[in-house]
């Protein structure tokens, strides 16, 4: 069964759900209900048809009959401001033969019960009609609802009126030109305040048009009570304008980030830290797009629309993308790590997994190490990240070790006197630190006596340290003969055939 209500849309019938389907329900609306008759009206008065809805009004003297559709008019009008209802409030069961719908004050302040009677047919009492003409009288905009041409009074999308419709453009374009004159004097004043540090002052540069446009939605919403907009017309706009301010936040805070990463890109701090360089414009961007995310999220709700479907939807979606992405991320975190904690940065020599180069390049995905072969060596920053790194370029001094065979009939006096020797060229040597030098006998064998001699030396120049090690050499065979100690010859074994 399926009621037909003048001006409603026929209501579909109801249909038992099956295990494999499932419908919306339809909310069953009697024809003979204060809310049928409510949206009858309505929807009569939104398309200018004032001879047929006045019927929904009891007149009762021949006056009143006659101005039937002037008074009706006049009755939606002071229904639109003074008393604006959704027919969703009113009762959908034939239940009742008298609904209130609100109170509107008379000319004496009194308030005055508007209500639905039912005469054989649900009408507005004649005790309302005769409060109408006062109540029109006193209706702000009452001058444009008179002197307007009708089509420009009807009720458009939203139930904006098309002239407030058409209004809105000007609005905006003479907010846009008083933010345009107020933000003039303002930018005088910042770029005096901000001429001496030139972050800010850039800062305040990409700031210029948001902050204009926040003033322009500011004046907006100051001119905006002119248009005389009716409840859900009113809520509307101001949900829009909200969103637009939204907008406009989101959007400066962009431009925030953009300065923020070109300040620190240009700092010393960054200078010294190539890879912090390397990963900042990276970072400005994954900021820039979860803000970007976060701002259509806010607007969309505050628009109205449901977004916990739209969250689960890219929730599923991320979840799908990390798993085919994952060793992407884990490489773009490997940066990130490296980035932040900075084990090594470009130009130093590191070690690690038993490879030796410079690093030429650290990139978001991998870094590239030149080895001493020339080759490049490239290693995913993820896997670089739980690697064991030793840093060579770290080194604040570079150790030379060497290990002295002397022959096991060496006299005990000369090994001391050699020992002693060496500890004094050592001590003597400039570019030798004092501590921790250490010349000892290492250990004692059947072929040999060896010798430990261990000196740093104050560089972190290979060219450097390699002719202070050979010098060492030098050195060390020097006091050997001086102590006359021979240095053991090489075994040579001899086979016969």
């Amino acid at each position: 069964l399926s009621w037909a209500v003048p001006g409603l849309p026929m209501l579909a019938p109801q249909v038992q759900p099956t295990a494999s389907t499932t419908l919306p329900v339809v909310e069953e609306v009697h024809p003979e209900s204060t809310r049928a008759a409510f949206t009858t009206f309505r929807n009569l008065c939104r398309q200018s048809r004032y001879e047929e809805a006045s019927s929904f009004l009891e007149l009762r003297t021949h006056e009143e009959r006659v101005r039937g559709r002037e008074l009706t008019q006049r009755w939606d009008a002071v229904l639109d401001q003074k008393l604006y209802l959704e027919p969703s409030e009113l009762s959908r069961d034939k239940k009742i033969t008298d609904e209130e719908l609100g109170k509107i004050p008379d000319s004496s302040g009194k308030p005055v019960l508007v209500r639905l009677v039912w005469r054989g047919k649900w009408l507005f009492p004649n005790d309302i009609v005769v409060h109408i003409d006062h109540w029109y009288e006193v209706l702000d905009g009452r001058w444009l609802l008179e002197r307007l041409p009708q089509p420009l009074l009807k009720k458009g999308p939203r139930e904006i009126r098309w002239w407030q419709w058409l209004a809105l453009p000007i609005l905006m374009a003479l907010s846009m030109l008083l933010a345009r004159l107020v933000a003039w004097p303002i930018r005088g004043v910042l770029a005096r305040v901000l001429r001496r540090w030139s972050a800010t002052k850039e800062l305040a540069k990409r700031l210029d048009r948001p902050l204009r446009v926040l003033v322009a939605l500011t004046v907006l919403v100051a001119l905006v009570p002119w248009l005389r907009l009716i409840e859900p017309a009113q809520h509307f706009v101001d949900r829009t304008i909200e969103a637009l301010g939204w907008v406009v936040g989101f959007w400066g805070l962009l431009r925030v980030i953009n300065v923020v990463v070109d300040a620190i890109n240009a700092s010393p701090w960054a200078e010294i830290r190539p890879s912090a360089r390397t990963f900042l414009p990276f970072a400005g961007r994954a900021a820039a797009f979860i803000l970007g995310f976060l701002g259509v999220v806010v607007v969309l709700s505050t628009l109205g629309y449901n977004v916990s479907s739209l969250l689960a939807g890219l929730g599923i979606g991320g979840v799908a993308l990390a798993l085919a992405a994952q060793k992407t991320v884990e490489n773009v975190f490997g940066s990130l790590s490296i980035s932040v904690d900075q084990p090594f940065r470009v130009g130093d020599t590191i070690v690690f997994d038993g490879t030796t180069g410079t690093v030429e390049n650290i990139g978001l995905r991998s870094t590239r190490v030149r080895t001493p072969d020339r080759t490049v060596v490239t290693i995913p920053n993820g896997k670089l990240a739980d690697l064991k790194i030793e840093t060579l370029s770290l080194r604040d001094r570079m150790r030379s070790v060497h290990i002295v065979k002397l022959p096991v009939t060496t006299d005990l006096t000369k090994i001391q006197f050699a020992l002693k020797s060496i500890r004094e060229v050592l001590e003597n040597m400039p570019s030798v630190t004092p501590d921790p030098t250490s010349v000892r006998i290492r250990q004692l064998t059947e072929s040999a006596i060896e010798i430990e001699v261990i000196a740093y030396v104050e560089t972190t120049d290979t060219v450097v340290f390699n002719a202070k090690h050979q010098a060492m050499i030098v050195t060390l065979r020097e006091q050997l003969s001086a102590a006359g100690v021979e240095l053991p010859r090489p075994a040579v074994e001899l086979r016969m055939p």
